[in-house]
């Protein structure tokens, strides 16, 4: 049973830098994505691509886009080009910082990608739910593998590569990914990322066909409570400003402390 307790996180009159809130949820992809495959850099960005998993948005993608210093406007041409020559396609791109230089947005646009809007909310108070879901088991995903694989094997939005990239990202042991399991069944899932002393929530996700239980409120609950052993000085959530669960993680004690813009290709999402 989880008792009321305090996360040693930042007071709500400290409000980080912007740019240090996205670049912490864009390390994050990063991280994960280096179990999977290799950095190259490029001369203003930085490339993510897996032949293998051409499908996969989450370890096919470019990230610290720049304008060089020299003022070279071929910076997306490169990233195109790199991505072509390792026979996969870039799915989405990520600047260095919060606000995209105009150069680099224009190119984007003529090559086919959008912007599409991100929001970085962090914890500023939290106070544990009053009831959780007493017959949820959570455990360690790192102890069940092959009910991790089925649990993402029901995602109707997950293809074939991104399930098998969410259980190579286990190798990654700054990841604490937690299973709930319901009469012995996989029902739930949410991870936390550790980048110092930030915490980064990591894909959380309730079998629709449970929800209603409290079982997300519970997963939630178990998580924080693993950030407040952890220290954690900031716990941090990207979500898109769209996303149905946003009311959720306000309830909760998140709130917005930044926005960006990731460029999607339509086409391939």
């Amino acid at each position: 049973m989880i008792v009321h307790m305090e996360l040693p996180v930042a007071p709500q009159s400290y409000q980080p830098p912007a740019d240090s809130l996205v670049r912490a949820v864009q390390r994050a992809h990063v991280i994960l994505a280096r179990t999977v495959t290799e950095e190259e850099s490029l001369d203003g960005a930085n490339v993510y691509a897996c032949a293998d998993r051409r499908d996969d948005r989450s370890v096919n993608f470019a990230a610290e886009l720049n304008t060089p210093a020299t003022g070279d406007a071929t910076v997306v041409q490169s990233v195109l080009d790199r991505f072509a020559g390792a026979n996969c396609d870039c799915h989405r791109m990520m600047c260095g910082a919060q606000q995209w230089p105009q150069d680099l947005a224009d190119q984007l646009g003529v090559n086919g990608y959008d912007p599409s809007p991100r929001s970085v909310h962090m914890l500023s108070e939290y106070t544990p739910p009053q009831q959780l879901n007493t017959e949820l088991q959570i455990i360690p995903a790192r102890a069940a593998y092959g009910e991790m694989q089925r649990f993402y094997q029901k995602r109707p939005e997950l293809n074939e590569s991104r399930e098998q990239s969410v259980i190579d990202f286990l190798d990654e042991s700054r990841l604490e990914l937690f299973l709930g399991r319901l009469n012995r069944q996989p029902v739930a899932a949410v991870g936390v990322l550790t980048l110092g002393n930030i915490g980064v929530i990591y894909d959380p996700y309730t079998d629709p066909d449970y929800r209603g239980r409290g079982i997300g409120t519970t997963m939630m609950a178990h998580t924080l409570d693993h950030c407040r052993r952890a220290q954690f000085e900031q716990v941090i959530i990207e979500l898109d400003p769209r996303n149905p669960s946003l009311p959720f993680f306000e309830s909760i004690g998140f709130k917005q402390a930044a926005t960006f813009d990731v460029y999607v290709r339509k086409d391939l999402e």
